[in-house]
């Protein structure tokens, strides 16, 4: 027999949204079609395993959270999901959609009091997290009072159907109408896209990170600020090239591998670097920006639209 990376169950859910539901503390009470008719229902009419794994390891939430997301397993004995909070997850689920032009986010309603879901959502691809405080609803930092569920759910429903996506929604919407016209005979012409550019009013809506952050967060969170549909993205790299010109970063060689580094005005402005640990298990130096070097680029944005425009012509 060859073996391949499709069966007869490639594609079966393409173009299907996905909602995945992580529980924690759920065991077999819940198939019980009297006091949990919705679970049964999904239990008996869809897809179930006998066979499944469940780890048994410290910070049992943040790991399995971790593995659910990412499909890797979580070390023994280790709050894994904090300590390699810095890695980036380029297989997590977040990324899978994102590379398909999904819109992504996550959220949780309580603190960063046992895990950094900030960092970690985000280094998994999440386009943006929302913590108990930016959602705005009460909690207590007792232990036994945690935040409603029911409260939860309202705000992540008005995030959903806010303005940036719902726009995108009807954007699709409009072109499903007009195949379906057409009896499926349809050119989708997509709109010719402008140059990356911010309003003052998109700028002021800019993620400032009190953690250091890549320079890839700050253009992703700075691309969450545009309608792709309509603008070009910011491209990767234009950041440090005009860092690189005003003399905040240089290249240096390491390992016969050329790298950006701080230079001493870099350094004084915020930008430092950190020994983090990739997603191999591989410690490296990674360049990252405290929140004194992210207002210098954002103060400074319009210089950096410039050289993201020549860039954007060769």
């Amino acid at each position: 027999n060859k073996i391949t990376d499709e069966n007869e169950y490639t594609g079966l859910y393409k173009d299907k949204n996905l909602i995945v539901i992580m529980m924690e503390s759920v065991n077999d009470i819940i198939i019980n079609k009297e006091d949990y008719p919705n679970f049964y229902k999904l239990y008996s009419e869809g897809w179930h395993w006998e066979n499944n794994y469940s780890p048994r390891n410290s910070c049992s939430t943040g790991n399995n959270e971790m593995s659910g997301m990412t499909s890797l397993y979580s070390i023994y004995n280790t709050c894994t999901a904090n300590i390699y909070k810095d890695n980036t997850y380029f297989e997590s689920i977040f990324n899978l959609f994102n590379k398909n032009n999904y819109y992504t986010f996550s959220a949780h309603d309580y603190t960063e009091h046992y895990y950094y879901r900030h960092i970690i959502h985000s280094n998994m691809g999440s386009q943006k997290y929302y913590g108990v405080e930016e959602l705005g609803i009460a909690y207590s930092s007792q232990y036994k009072n945690w935040a409603s569920d029911e409260d939860f759910m309202k705000v992540v429903n008005d995030i959903i159907n806010n303005v940036r996506i719902s726009r995108c929604m009807f954007y699709v919407s409009g072109i499903l109408k007009q195949i379906l016209d057409n009896k499926g005979r349809f050119k989708v012409e997509m709109p010719e896209r402008v140059p990356f550019t911010l309003t003052k009013e998109q700028l002021a809506n800019f993620e400032f990170s009190n953690t250091p952050v890549s320079v890839s967060e700050i253009t992703k969170r700075l691309n969450n600020l545009i309608n792709p549909i309509f603008v070009s993205e910011l491209k990767s790299g234009s950041i440090t090239q005009w860092l690189t010109e005003i003399n905040m970063l240089n290249n240096i060689v390491v390992n016969n591998k050329t790298r950006k580094r701080p230079t001493e005005e870099g350094i004084k402005m915020g930008i430092i670097i950190k020994e983090v640990v990739s997603q191999y298990g591989t410690p490296y130096e990674g360049v990252f920006y405290d929140i004194n070097a992210q207002h210098f680029i954002i103060d400074n944005i319009d210089s950096v639209i410039s050289v993201n425009t020549q860039r954007a012509k060769k």
